[in-house]
């Protein structure tokens, strides 16, 4: 029997993301999305979160606390 919980659901993105990286080469964008990842994961470990997926520079992030996602 497969197990139910409740989880929130967050995603997350740059804004201005399109806009700057036609303005960047390639390595700067990737660089950039590096440092954002860089920033991003290691608080959403610390807050009891699970960085599911990335999808270009946005982030799909489950919780099993409300509170904890704010």
């Amino acid at each position: 029997m497969a197990r139910l919980e409740t989880l929130a659901i967050m995603f997350v993105d740059m804004a201005g993301f399109a806009e700057r990286t036609a303005r960047q080469s390639r390595e700067q964008n990737k660089s950039m999305l590096r440092d954002f990842a860089g920033m991003l994961v290691p608080l959403i470990a610390r807050f009891g979160g699970r960085h599911v997926k990335s999808i270009g520079d946005a982030l799909l992030i489950t919780f099993r606390s409300p509170t904890d996602s704010v």
